[in-house]
């Protein structure tokens, strides 16, 4: 028999009990965000949550999340309290280090940089302007991103986030956290573990999944060569009303662009599953993760995918993950 077991930290607090909680993480968000329920009659050392300045957990306080099945407890998330909403029941509201990102605006200027020299420079300025538990937790992120030449490049009073938003729009680089490092560049890094999960035994609930054929998926892709000079090459193929996908690549003519736009055209056009799933809280899966999905009544369906977002509940209803399924990756007709 499944036993749940969790253990939950926040500041200087830690316990193994929580009446609902949800996390959410995928490339496709900036901020991988966590949100509690606790009960009305919480109380700890005598002190309930909510006592006006005295409060038992304060915005800012650091957050680990723990939770699984005995005897393993996975870890689910790394972050900071972003608000407390007291009532009955109280909600803690919660987000990845992403959140320390957001804290100072900057103004910067370069006359030509690099990808990993504009994001370092900008966490060296956030630190000059912090202090408290923000420079504490800026002084933990470390950046790993892509080789890219930016050339010259402003920000004007803007916050590190917002830096990113400006990269993901004109340049197509994705950021995300896990734990204190900072990802820029690719959604996926090639990095995820592999799990095998079967119908009829593994997923629980299948009602959000669909399997469409290669008609059925039309995609549209946005190509953009960044070239030394700082000027851009961009195109566009496939379905002008299909589903759009951005690529950025670096120092290559339009010939040679368009040849990896077909590329992409056909990785993303593909049969297979589309949606979501849920399945139990065994194995906490990851964007960028891959998942086998085994259909033994229909084995033809059977193929390997990445994970493109997942969410996590814990509670005294169980606990489970929702998986959305990014593109499938393997060998293909």
């Amino acid at each position: 028999m499944l036993r749940p077991v969790c253990n939950i930290k926040i500041g200087l607090q830690d316990f193994d009990f929580v009446t609902e909680g949800s996390i959410v993480t995928s490339w496709k968000l900036f901020t991988d965000t966590a949100e509690i329920t606790l009960p009305h009659k919480f109380k700890k050392n005598d002190k309930v949550i909510f006592v006006g300045e005295d409060n038992l957990f304060k915005k800012g306080d650091a957050v680990t999340i723990e939770a699984g099945y005995f005897p393993v407890k996975n870890h689910l998330f790394e972050g900071y309290v972003t608000g407390v909403k007291p009532g009955i029941p109280t909600t803690i509201k919660m987000q990845d280090p992403t959140y320390l990102l957001k804290q100072n605006n900057l103004t910067l200027s370069f006359k030509s940089v690099t990808l990993k020299e504009l994001i370092t420079a900008c966490l060296s300025a956030a630190k000059e302007k912090s202090k408290g538990y923000v420079l504490e937790g800026l002084n933990k992120i470390t950046v790993e991103t892509v080789e890219a030449k930016l050339g010259a490049f402003r920000i004007t009073n803007v916050n590190i986030v917002n830096v990113l938003e400006e990269l993901k729009k004109t340049y197509a680089l994705t950021s995300y956290m896990r734990g204190h490092i900072l990802y820029v560049g690719l959604a996926y890094n090639g990095n995820g573990k592999k799990v095998k999960l079967e119908f009829y035994k593994d997923i629980l609930n299948d009602e959000n999944l669909e399997y469409l054929k290669e008609e059925d998926r039309p995609i549209k892709v946005k190509a953009i060569s960044m070239l030394e000079n700082n000027t851009k090459i961009e195109i566009e193929l496939g379905d002008p009303n299909g589903e759009q996908r951005t690529i950025t690549k670096y120092n290559l003519s339009e010939a040679q662009l368009k040849e990896v736009a077909t590329r992409e055209i056909s990785r993303l056009r593909y049969e297979g599953f589309s949606g979501n799933f849920t399945t139990f809280l065994h194995t906490p899966l990851y964007h960028g993760d891959e998942i086998e999905i085994i259909d033994r009544k229909t084995p033809e369906r059977n193929g390997v995918y990445l994970v493109e977002a997942a969410e996590y509940q814990i509670g005294i209803n169980g606990y489970f993950q929702t998986i959305t399924l990014g593109v499938r990756i393997d060998a293909r007709n």
